[in-house]
Parts: C-alpha cells; structure tokens; sequence
C-alpha cells in the first residue's frame, strides 16, 4: 500500500511540472527567451570586496529534494551510492580569477554532506604553480540480509569474535544427530550486522614550474577503507565445519610521489620516487566456536586468522628522451624498487591443547620479506625516408621480479586448530623476469589507405622451484588497416596471432624442490597430489587469434553511426587436462540523429561473450587399504611398501567437461528535446542489461569404472542458470526561469532482478531449501531483487 502510494505522489509531482510547463507554453511569456544577464550585479558587488585582486567568473550549484519509493532494502540498490529522501546539494562549481588572468582558484563540490561526497580544490598561477588538494568517499554496501550471533569487542589490534554465553557449550553437549537442529535455533535469533565499509580518500598535488626547462612535482594520497566485512573461517580439515566471520577492517594506505623533469630543444630528462605504504589495524581476529566450548588434541573452542600485513613499497626512476637523426626519437625509462614486509608470525594454532607441542615452534619471527624490482623500457619511433611515407617502431621492454625472502620450513602444522601434522613445508618465495619486443612498420599506401605489419616477442623465466616452466617463448605476428576513403567514412581493423610452445612441465615442481633439496630424499611423484596431466593456463601451449574491427559512419553532419567487434579466442588443444579452449567475442554499435535543431536521439546496443572449455578428472581416494589387497586396473597404492596404504584411482572415463558460458546484452535509447527553444529542455532514457551465466557440465563418456560409489562422485551435474538484469529509465525537465536560474524534474525508474541458485536460498545454517548443517554463515545475500522510483526537483543556479 505504502509503495503504491509513493508511485503516486512522485507520479503526481512529476506530473505538475509538465503541467506547469505546458502551462507556461501555452502563455505568450514562454514563448520569449529567457532575459539576458551578463554578469549579475550581485557579483559586481562581491568582487569588489575580494581580497588579492580575485574575481569571481564562474559559478554552478544545484540542489533540490529527493523522494524515493518502492522496493528498496536490496543493499544492490545503494551499493555504491547514497540515495536519500530528504533534501541534497547535487554539485557545485565556483571559479575564481585574478584581474590581471595571472592566477586562478578552482573549488567543486559533488554530492556534499552524504557518504559518496567529493570535493576538488585547486589553485595556481598560468606557467607558474599549481597546487590541488581533494577528499572524496565512496560507500560500499555489501548486503543487508546479514545476521550474526558474534559479539565484537577491540583489543588493540586484535579484534574478538564472542558467542552468547550457553551457546557452544549447549551445541557441545548435544548428540550428532541433534546438533545442527540446536545451532539453527541459536541462529534464528541472530541479530542483524551492517555488512559495509567506506572508502575514504584525501591528498594533494603540486607542481612548480622553476623555470623555462626545468619543473617539479609532488603528490601525497591517503586512503582509508573502515567497515565490516564477510570473512571466511572455519575448524578441522576441509569437510569439517565453516564460520562466517563479520569481521571488522580498518587499514590505510599512504601514496607519495616526489619527479622533477629537465627539457631543452631535442631531449628531455625527468627522474622520482614513489612510495606505497600499507598499515593494517587490525592484524588478528579470535574467534569463538560454535560447536566447541572447550580445547583437546581434536577440537578448538577457539580459532584465530589474520588480515593482510602492513607493508611498504618503495620505488625510484629515471626516464627521458632524444631526438636523432632521420627523423627518430628515442625513449627510454629505468626504475628499480623495493617491497619489505616484518610483521611478527601469528602461532599455529590458539588450542592450549596443540600449542605447547614443541614441532609447532616458530623457526622464525617474521618472514622479513624482501622483493626487488627493476624495469628497463626502451622505444624508438622513426621516419627514416623524407620522401616515403613509412613510420618505424621499436622497443624492448625488461622486467625483473627478484623475491629476496628466505625460504623458511615448518617442521609442521595444525589444520585449522583441530589436529597436528608431521610435514615438513616450505614457503614459495616466487620470483620471475619478463622480457617483451617489439617492431613494427607503418605505411601510408594511400593517401587514405594507412597499413601496419608487426612482430612481437615475450618469455618469461620464472623460478623452477616454484613454478612448473621455467621458460616460455611467445611469438606474435599482428597487422591493422586504417582505410577513410571519405570524410565521413572510416573503417580500421587489426589482427593480431600468437603461439607459444611449451617444452618442459613439471608438474609437481615446488613439492620435488622440497623433498630434493631441502629434505635430502629422493622425490616420487605424489600420486595424491596435482595430476601430472593437468596443465595450469598461463604456462599451457597456446595459440592465440585477436580481431578488432571498427566502422564509423558520418554521411551528414546530423547522422552518426559506429560498430565495433572484437573477438579472441586461445586454443591450449596440447593440454590433457585443464583449460582447453576460451573464446571471447563482442558485437555493438552506437547510432547518434539529430533530424532536426530542437531534437537528437540515440539508440545503442552491445553483445558481449566469454566461453571457456575446462576438462577435468575425478580421481577417488580409498584410504587405510591393506597393500595385501588386489586393486582394479587405474588404481595404485600410495605408499605400497605400507601395511595399509591410501588407494588413487586415475580412470579415463572419470573426465568430466565444463563449457561454460557468460552472456551480456546492453540497450540503450534515449532523446534530447528542446520543446522551447532556450526555455524548456526535455531528456529521456532508457537502459537495460541482461546477464546469463550457464554451467554445462558432463561426461564425456559415462563412468563404468570403480565402484558404484566413485561411479556417482564421478557425475557430472549441470547447474541452473544464473541471470542478472537491470532496467533504467529517467524522463528530465529543465526549464529556464532566466539566463541564470532554471528549475529541473526528474523521474527515475529501476528494477533489478537476479536469479542465482547459489546464493538465492542461502540462510544461517546452510541453504533454507535443505536441512540445517553445523556450519555457520551469515546469511548474507549480495544481489537481490529491487524496484525504486526516485522523484527529484532541483533548483539550479550558473553563470
């Protein structure tokens, strides 16, 4: 009733506005133009108390109030935005200008007084300085829906995470088969959680202008992103019980850059610093268990986890450029960094009953990590021949990622706070260098016909104890046609291939290095561990095909039309297992009319697709098997010289197949109308979006080997459709009381829908649609369906 009602009222006010205009049309006084007013006499009066010879030139606000009804509480409504019902301050802009056009002040304001506000100042004088200084926020809603039993207390930097008194004892105390059931009735009276956080940003930039050749700059960035956060925890192996954790974040972020540049006739130098410095304020979360009041060897009362550490990068360049003979110049840049990172190891594990096992020191304090970068850049662009029109580029591009952090072993390890294991692992400090070249050549064929031929090369060299090739080479061959054979045609293409051979996969590389040459035993392929077929996508042979094709139409100065399509496509038909062919492709085109001076439409569309082909393989674990026992063909003992040993069977007609596919359609129309040539503007919109995700999973054969056990872990299941839609529609009035003043209406209409079997029946406790689980969630829904008609009246006032 309450919505129906609101519908109303916004459809009656927008409504008296276009009453109020076609009154005013049908009066001979909205015939006439709107009364003309240079500079109003009350800024002739201001800039004669202005203080330094500042006048003021330009001035824009507009404010007015908002009203808003329908079905709203979707946090995908205001999710990166403030909408409010009560009155706003849309913009404002205000210039200021000595008399002698020597300096200048700048100050704009957008959406001020709510939490998506901005703010730009900025000052200087022509040729001389500028100095900018800016804050501006912007909200994050994450969803609406949330609910927790967890208390939230601060201890510094730690933050705790408490259950009600009663309830992980009584959940404890409860049978198995009665325990989900006892911890869904403590959920059902969860309280609601704001799930959001605000992004905060301020700085300033200056530059100075020393002299004729030589100037410099700085700029300083704060950044501060404050809120609670969804945060996945959990209490024994994978399979054991999960805890959706409302956990609060508060880091910042520092950004400084300090460059000076030195120029004269034919070259130039510039050189800097550059700084990012991570703090985060709240380094531990400790948290309670649901279905635990008390600490053994097999169960925690309590878990703890971290957020990302603070952090410091560091980084200093030196680029510049000269002109040569024969027309060419070259451009060249250095740059070396440094990335540290000491913040203290957190323990294994918070169980009393785990931490005292001496296996479980720490061998160290801190991971005092240390990475350097350096990259070298070098481009040349040349004319070589005066009387042909032929254009050179070049360039080589050096890229070294050197991680310096010591590679440090843990004798052994907890599984999230429930048991110990005896294993010796060791962190992957990951480095790599990147080397990419480049020559092309362009020709104009004819004076409207322009031609692009060219070659590029690219390798990486990454760690072989980490990664699984060492070395890869890739080769491309690209060409683009540019033809504008009128003026007011243009059609451009380009073609881009690429194929990269991979000679060496080491499929379990990182586990070989530590069991060779940290451990000092003899590596056996872990038969439990990554299938050796499997082929990671960014290392896998690859061929890879890119199209680009633009045609712009423009027949009269008042008609406009262009279509684009892209498409790329990546065929990896050498990898066994994994990713084994992605197409992307997108289709649109923009129409702009203006049949007549007092109207222009538009109307849009553009087709986007992404399919992606992954083959995969089902591999069942039997464990505690005695090796006395005759396997199946496919299947061999892990450990064969056991007693009992862990069973892994690798079957070919265990593959399954995922083509998956993502769909999106835009559309857009819309119309400008002057109704009243210089009095009444009208605009109207309309956009709509249509998302489709589509899982289509299957066997390629049907599985017959094994059990009938591994026979069903071994089906494929096709999963339902996911959409996304949104529908947008905004009808604007603008009529101009004077040259100054002008009063604007709008409507806007938007309605959301979603459909996602995966999170459109999530609860507290698990999926609602199913039976409660010991699992805890917090019922978060991040889409969800929405309907908001937003009335607006503004009030605008400008020279």
């Amino acid at each position: 009733m309450g919505v129906s009602c609101g519908k109303r009222r916004i459809s009656q006010a927008f409504l008296l506005v276009v009453a109020l205009s076609l009154t005013i049309v049908a009066s001979g006084f909205a015939e006439q133009p709107p009364p003309q007013e240079d500079i109003p006499s009350w800024v002739n009066w201001l800039n004669a108390g202005l203080p330094f010879d500042f006048e003021l030139t330009g001035l824009d606000v507009e404010g007015g109030y908002r009203d808003i009804d329908g079905r709203r509480s979707s946090a995908k409504f205001q999710e990166y935005r403030v909408l409010e019902e009560s009155p706003f301050l849309d913009h404002l802009r205000l210039s200021l200008e000595t008399k002698d056009k020597k300096r200048y002040i700048d100050f704009t304001a957008i959406d001020s007084f709510k939490q998506d506000q901005s703010y730009l100042f900025r000052t200087g004088q022509y040729g001389g300085y500028e100095l900018e200084i800016f804050w501006d926020q912007v909200p994050h809603l994450l969803s609406t829906t949330g609910r927790t039993l967890f208390a939230t207390t601060h201890e510094d930097s730690t933050v705790n995470l408490t259950l009600p008194p009663g309830v992980a004892s009584t959940v404890q105390a409860a049978t198995p088969a009665t325990r989900a059931s006892v911890l869904a009735g403590f959920l059902a009276n969860a309280a609601p959680v704001d799930l959001s956080f605000l992004t905060s940003k301020a700085g300033f930039r200056f530059k100075y202008v020393l002299s004729e050749s030589l100037n410099a700059g700085a700029r300083y960035t704060y950044t501060e992103k404050d809120g609670t956060i969804p945060f996945g925890a959990g209490f024994s192996s994978p399979g054991g019980s999960i805890v959706e954790l409302p956990a609060p974040r508060f880091d910042r972020t520092h950004q400084v850059e300090i460059k000076t540049e030195y120029a004269r006739p034919g070259w130039n130098i510039g050189l800097g610093y550059a700084a990012s410095i991570f703090d985060q304020g709240i380094e531990k979360v400790v948290f309670d268990n649901p279905l635990s009041a008390t600490s053994s060897a097999t169960a925690s009362a309590r878990g703890r986890t971290t957020m990302d550490p603070s952090n410091q990068a560091h980084n200093v360049f030196l680029a510049g450029g000269v002109l040569l003979p024969l027309r060419t110049r070259i451009t060249g840049k250095f740059s070396y960094g440094w990335r540290f990172q000491d913040e203290n190891f957190v323990p294994h594990t918070i169980n009393a009953a785990l931490a005292a096992d001496p296996q479980l020191a720490l061998p160290r304090q801190d991971l005092d990590g240390d990475i350097r970068t350096a990259l070298v850049t070098l481009n040349a662009t040349s004319r070589p021949l005066a009387a042909w029109p032929l254009t050179l580029y070049g360039g080589y591009r050096f890229y070294d990622f050197d991680n310096r952090s010591s590679e440090i072993e843990f004798a052994a390890h907890t599984v999230r706070d429930t048991s110990l294991t005896t294993e010796t692992r060791v962190n992957a400090p990951y480095s790599y260098t990147k080397h990419n070249a480049h020559l092309d050549a362009g020709y104009a064929l004819l004076s409207d016909l322009h031609f692009k031929v060219g070659y590029e090369w690219e390798r990486w060299d990454r760690d072989a104890k980490v990664r699984e090739v060492p070395t890869s080479d890739e080769h491309f061959l690209k060409s683009s046609f540019d033809y504008s054979p009128f003026d007011w045609l243009l059609l451009r293409t380009a073609y881009r291939r690429s194929w990269r051979d991979i000679s060496n996969y080491n499929t379990q590389a990182h586990q070989q290095h530590v069991v060779t040459d940290i451990e000092g035993e003899e590596f056996a392929l872990n038969l439990q561990g990554q299938s050796a077929l499997l082929r990671k996508f960014d290392e896998a042979d690859r061929t890879r095909d890119r199209v680009e094709i633009l045609a712009s139409f423009t027949p009269v100065e008042t008609l406009n039309f262009t279509t684009t399509y892209s498409l790329i496509r990546d065929d990896f038909n050498k990898s066994p297992l994994g990713l084994q062919d992605s197409r992307g492709w997108s289709l649109g085109g923009d129409l702009t009319y203006s049949p007549l001076p007092w109207l222009s439409f538009f109307v849009n569309y553009m087709r986007e697709e992404f399919k992606y082909d992954q083959l995969s393989r089902s591999r069942p674990v039997t464990g505690n098997v005695a090796t006395t026992t005759v396997l199946a063909p496919g299947c061999v003992f892990t450990t064969p010289t056991a007693t009992n040993s862990n069973v892994v069977c690798d079957f070919s007609d265990f593959n399954w197949r995922s083509l998956n596919r993502d769909k999106v359609d835009t559309y857009g129309i819309g119309a400008d109308v002057n109704l009243i040539p210089k009095r009444l503007d009208f605009r109207l919109t309309y956009t709509f979006s249509d998302a489709d995700t589509i899982i289509n999973s299957f066997n390629p054969v049907a599985p017959t080997s094994g059990t009938p056990a591994q026979q069903t872990s071994a089906k494929a299941v096709r999963y339902p459709l996911s959409n996304t839609n949104l529908h947008t529609l905004i009808a604007a009035l603008r009529y101009h009381l004077t040259r100054n003043w002008s009063l604007k209406g709008e409507y806007r209409f938007e309605q959301f829908r979603e459909k996602d079997w995966a999170t459109d029946q999530i609860g507290q406790s698990g999926l609602t649609n199913l039976s409660p689980t010991t699992d805890t969630y917090l019922g978060a829904r991040f889409l969800q369906n929405y309907d908001a008609h937003i009335g607006a009246f503004t009030l605008r006032y400008q020279f």
